[in-house]
């Protein structure tokens, strides 16, 4: 399935687009449909604190024990798994380094979204694809 580049804002052209892919996450019966950055730079997937506390997700310092690296150096995550479902694919299980920080997206990593889906960047055409891997 390909998805296209976006932007955040109105104000922005191409250049400043990204792989933003709609997906809808869930957690404990909460639901919330939302976009990820798609981000093969990212060794983890990373929720952002606002979203995780919209999937009832309590925080517990003890808790925070995943080493975050990049612009994240210094914060502690809490592993958490929610379902997921892009597209018309069937729903799976990925898990976040859910941090205490609202001021970066959601970001799908590596560690566990580039194991569950083939991504394909075409940037010159400003389009991404994601395949589910194969069972």
């Amino acid at each position: 399935m390909r998805f296209k580049y976006s932007t955040n804002e109105l104000s922005q052209n191409e250049f400043d687009s990204m792989p933003r892919l709609p997906i809808r996450i869930e957690r404990s019966g909460r639901q919330l449909d939302t976009l990820a950055l798609v981000d093969s730079g990212a060794m983890m997937s990373v929720m952002p604190f606002n979203i995780g506390r919209q999937l009832g997700a309590v925080w517990d310092e003890r808790e925070a024990k995943v080493p975050m690296g990049g612009i994240m150096r210094g914060s502690g995550g809490i592993p958490l798994l929610v379902s997921a479902k892009v597209g018309e694919y069937s729903p799976i299980n990925l898990i976040f380094a859910w941090i205490k920080r609202n001021d970066v997206p959601l970001i799908l990593g590596e560690i566990d979204f580039f194991l569950q889906f083939q991504v394909c960047f075409y940037r010159y055409a400003l389009e991404f694809e994601v395949i589910p891997r194969e069972q």
